[in-house]
């Protein structure tokens, strides 16, 4: 994600959010359009939460109707691990 011509990583984003971002090996440079980065965490956000409706409903096809609590304990720790992406881009930055 380098689109700063090499700047300093992460200058201009909030600390708090760089740290979130490097748990998913994200690295934004200077002149790294938030924007960007936040649609593409979104969009690994989303795949995940696909991912998760998928295997329940194999699961369900296999061994019938499922309750719903794994389902919902593992999308509230989804949002717990993309809790960043509760914040609007613009207020990645400083």
């Amino acid at each position: 994600m380098d689109e700063g011509g090499g700047k300093e990583p992460g200058a201009g984003y909030r600390p708090f959010v760089l740290e979130e971002l490097a748990g998913w090996g994200l690295v934004p440079r200077a002149g790294t359009d938030p924007a960007a980065v936040y649609s593409l965490l979104k969009s690994i956000y989303s795949y995940e939460i696909r991912r998760m409706k998928a295997r329940h409903r194999e699961k369900e096809r296999v061994l019938g109707p499922q309750p719903l609590e794994d389902y919902r304990r593992g999308l509230f720790e989804l949002k717990e691990r993309y809790r960043v992406l509760k914040l609007a881009w613009w207020q990645w930055v400083e």
